[in-house]
């Protein structure tokens, strides 16, 4: 899903843990290069945060975020 507003690139990948390992991984990774650097903003949601220190795309997820918000994780 990508959302625009106000010039503002926005993107939000749900459910990343299907993406952040697979052939989507680097679309995922450019994303998060991409808008980051044209100071856009991109979001992906996981039900598990070990999720994105699984593979290659999730780390470089994290490497690009500068906010990470973790909820409790049971």
């Amino acid at each position: 899903m990508v959302y625009m507003a106000s010039s503002l690139p926005s993107c939000v990948f749900d459910e990343a843990h299907d993406l952040v390992g697979k052939t989507a991984a680097g679309v995922v990774e450019a994303a998060f290069r991409l808008y980051r650097k044209r100071k856009g903003i991109v979001i992906a949601a996981s039900q598990a945060g070990e999720d994105f220190y699984a593979g290659e795309g999730g780390q470089a997820i994290v490497q690009n975020s500068s906010h990470k918000i973790f909820l409790r994780q049971d």
